[in-house]
């Protein structure tokens, strides 16, 4: 594993964020999930979120490495 990928580990680890809006957002997102959930069953929604989180994990990856290469080339100029 090489630096990036130890870093993104670190940094995908972070606690949650405690602010206001992190917190309605992240209740407004349960609360949709619930409702998802009875309309199409627990397994569907499990496979939805196992899908949902893997996908998430390589955005997540990419923005990061987008955001050094962005922070390399500033530092360039």
């Amino acid at each position: 594993m090489d630096f990036l990928e130890e870093l993104f580990d670190l940094l995908w680890q972070e606690p949650t964020p405690k602010t206001e809006e992190y917190l309605e957002n992240r209740e407004l997102r349960d609360k949709l999930g619930d409702k998802i959930e009875a309309a199409v069953g627990t397994e569907l929604m499990d496979k939805f979120i196992d899908a949902h989180w893997e996908y998430m994990e390589i955005e997540c990856r990419r923005y990061l490495l987008n955001g050094i290469r962005l922070g390399i080339e500033l530092l360039r100029l």
